[in-house]
């Protein structure tokens, strides 16, 4: 006869956190960096965004773009994460973030090298955007021959929410 305890008398398994689960400092995954976390295909985390489950995806790529340019708010992630744990795969999908809430705090203008860093693409990707119209409000503060692009942090906002994957 065995003297171990049943499962159920064990201690409680501490709360897994997921924010401190996901690598640090990367507040937009692009769906190739969350496949590679996950070590899973990265048509899995597509699969993951189209069908609702991940929300608050949003399309970085330019109008002459042949691909898409996912990037998943940290905040989306773990609430999805939290979502699968709680109830599983069948857990309803969890609400749209709003990107006026997801930006870092801080200055009004944000400079299109710290907005790349954010979004985890090149600032050349950013200043494309801009040159298109795509990101409104941006003015170039540049001293010398050399572009130095800002951004309102409410026109990134409003650019980054309307760039929502339905």
């Amino acid at each position: 006869m065995s003297s171990r305890a049943p499962a159920a008398l064990s201690p409680a398994q501490p709360e897994l956190d997921f924010e401190h689960a996901l690598p640090a400092g990367i507040h937009c995954f692009p769906r190739s960096v969350l496949a590679t976390t996950w070590s899973c295909d990265p048509d899995h985390v597509q699969h993951l965004i189209e069908c609702g489950a991940l929300r608050t995806a949003v399309d970085l790529c330019t109008a002459e773009a042949s691909r898409a340019r996912l990037r998943i708010p940290r905040a989306a992630v773990t609430q999805f994460l939290d979502a699968r744990r709680a109830g599983g795969a069948a857990t309803p999908p969890v609400e749209r973030l709003d990107f006026r809430d997801l930006l870092p705090p801080g200055r009004a203008f944000l400079r299109a090298y710290e907005i790349a860093r954010y979004l985890r693409c090149t600032t050349p990707h950013i200043v494309n955007l801009i040159d298109e119209g795509a990101l409104p409000h941006a003015v170039d503060l540049h001293v010398s021959s050399r572009s130095m692009w800002s951004v309102t942090r409410a026109a990134l906002a409003e650019f980054l929410n309307s760039r929502r994957l339905p």
